[in-house]
């Protein structure tokens, strides 16, 4: 399942929607930004993605292209032309997380300022694998290691996690062992 971020550009207003659960396993999440015809129409917008996501890539932009460096993106043209209703720019998070766009500004089709707010954060909360023991989103060596001191002190083991990860109904080294196949890409691991 994708999740999108639709960025919609109503009345020169940038809105955050979209749905804030996602894929199982702590997988990518593509999020797009939607452009809408504004009252006063905007053609060219510049951002900046928040923190954590991938550098954006373009949507369907008609005559507009889109430039990014790092976390600063302009989506601009040779003409005057009103930036479509499409989808804009698509980027990908791994984490969960609170996401904004900062320094949104955007310009008229005669280069003059166009005022552009934007909406309230998007909440993604991606549901982690069971083989990501540590939660930050990766399978690492990191894992087994937090999966084998939970095992020699299994007090120490946080509610929520799962350590059975071979699934044979009981905890013991087989499940580090395990760990340790799906991180090396031998194994999935099973949900």
């Amino acid at each position: 399942m994708k999740l999108l971020l639709a960025l919609m550009m109503l009345v020169q207003q940038l809105t955050n929607t979209g749905p804030t659960n996602a894929t199982p396993n702590g997988a990518t999440v593509n999020q797009s930004f939607t452009a809408g015809v504004a009252t006063n129409p905007v053609a060219a917008l510049q951002f900046t993605v928040p923190a954590g996501v991938s550098t954006p890539t373009a949507g369907t932009l008609g005559t507009k292209q889109l430039l990014c460096f790092q976390r600063n993106c302009i989506i601009y043209g040779l003409n005057d032309d009103v930036i479509p209703t499409s989808i804009l720019s698509m980027f990908t998070v791994t984490a969960s997380s609170t996401y904004s766009l900062t320094g949104v500004l955007g310009a008229s089709p005669t280069g003059s300022d166009a005022a552009v707010t934007t909406g309230p954060p998007l909440v993604v909360t991606l549901p982690f694998s069971k083989c990501d023991i540590n939660r930050d989103g990766a399978l690492s060596q990191a894992d087994q290691d937090k999966l084998a001191s939970y095992l020699v002190n299994p007090a120490s083991i946080p509610a929520g996690v799962v350590t059975d990860i071979n699934g044979n109904g009981t905890f013991n080294g087989g499940d580090v062992q395990f760990e340790g196949r799906v991180i090396r890409g031998l194994v999935a691991c099973p949900e």
